[in-house]
């Protein structure tokens, strides 16, 4: 397998200061062609659904985004 691996990406996996953790998501993040998660699947899909319904309601004038407070929470102001 490690053939098939580009060395550079070898050096990032084989780091020891890099966690089991975040050797993982250092190999999803640069092999591509890994099968998804289902429920990361799901989970992305109904976000990009969510913001695609967020941009209609600023697109008709329906909200307007004002800011985001301490907690990453949006502002929004209701027209």
């Amino acid at each position: 397998m490690a053939s098939i691996i580009p060395n550079h990406i070898l050096q990032i996996l084989r780091d020891r200061e890099l966690t089991p953790n975040k050797r993982l998501v250092a190999y999803a993040m640069l092999v591509p062609g890994l099968p998804g998660d289902p429920v990361h699947e799901l989970t992305c899909q109904a976000n990009l659904e969510l913001g695609k319904r967020i941009k209609e309601l600023i697109n008709n004038g329906t909200i307007e985004i004002t800011g985001m407070n301490k907690h990453s929470t949006l502002n929004i102001k209701h027209h």
